[in-house]
């Protein structure tokens, strides 16, 4: 009961008790809202792997050609900024799940680019002070201020997502981003718009973010069937170069 009431979140009307101590045979309120619970746990599931591609292509082309360094930042902001506003505010995991698992996939891909770039030490040292810092305003902003983390989202989301497509348009190809994590992005993004007014209702802050974040996504989806064949052709490109290092 315990575990189904931290998933199922308050609800004064349709509890998680009430609707467990009448299953099969719960009522159209509780189904509904098991729908809903339920699609929001495949989201964050869905989430978990989102970011694996971009990975296995950084990995396999010892590359971070093609990623935006201020997207790559921009993003994990971004993904901090929903993780931290669910939490704080107390709604269901099953509304926020999702950007805890993307924040740290997103850290995962920031220690590759440093591996496969030209990260700085200074630029290292300052993403982590200021990681740091971040993290402790957590522990210290008042509860008036938690819509601090929304409302910073959207110019931070267009900013950083906006360089991507423009660092793709740059380079003309598309380099270790990654088919999969762009559609389930984009496909989660039209998803949690429904749910989100169903779990948490027309809360704005949230529901804004979504629609800005599925629009960016639309954009870098058509991107990478325009610049399918010259991404092709430019990871071939990089393996052949890897194998005259090689040998």
């Amino acid at each position: 009961v315990s575990i189904a009431e931290w998933i199922w979140g308050e609800d004064p009307v349709v509890t998680a008790e009430y609707c467990l101590e009448h299953v099969p045979l719960m009522n159209g309120d509780c189904w509904s809202r098991l729908l809903v619970k339920g699609v929001g746990i495949a989201i964050i599931l869905a989430a978990c792997a989102s970011k694996t591609p971009i990975m296995i292509n950084m990995m396999n082309s010892k590359s971070a050609a093609g990623l935006s360094k201020v997207a790559v930042y921009g993003e994990l902001i971004v993904y901090a900024n929903g993780a931290f506003y669910g939490f704080l505010n107390n709604y269901p995991v099953t509304s926020w799940g999702e950007n805890g698992s993307l924040l740290l996939q997103s850290i995962v891909i920031v220690f590759l680019m440093w591996q496969y770039s030209n990260s700085s030490t200074n630029e290292r040292a300052i993403v982590a002070i200021v990681s740091a810092l971040y993290v402790s305003l957590a522990f210290v902003l008042p509860e008036d201020y938690y819509t601090f983390y929304m409302t910073t989202i959207m110019p931070i989301l267009l900013y950083s997502r906006g360089s991507q497509i423009v660092e793709t348009f740059r380079c003309q190809h598309t380099g270790a981003q990654s088919i999969v994590t762009t559609t389930l992005s984009l496909a989660g993004g039209l998803v949690r718009i429904l749910t989100t007014l169903k779990e948490v209702g027309w809360d704005m802050a949230i529901l804004g973010t979504f629609i800005l974040s599925t629009a960016l996504n639309f954009v870098m989806f058509l991107q990478y069937f325009l610049y399918r064949a010259n991404t092709a052709k430019f990871l071939e490109d990089l393996k052949t170069e890897a194998k005259k290092r090689e040998s």
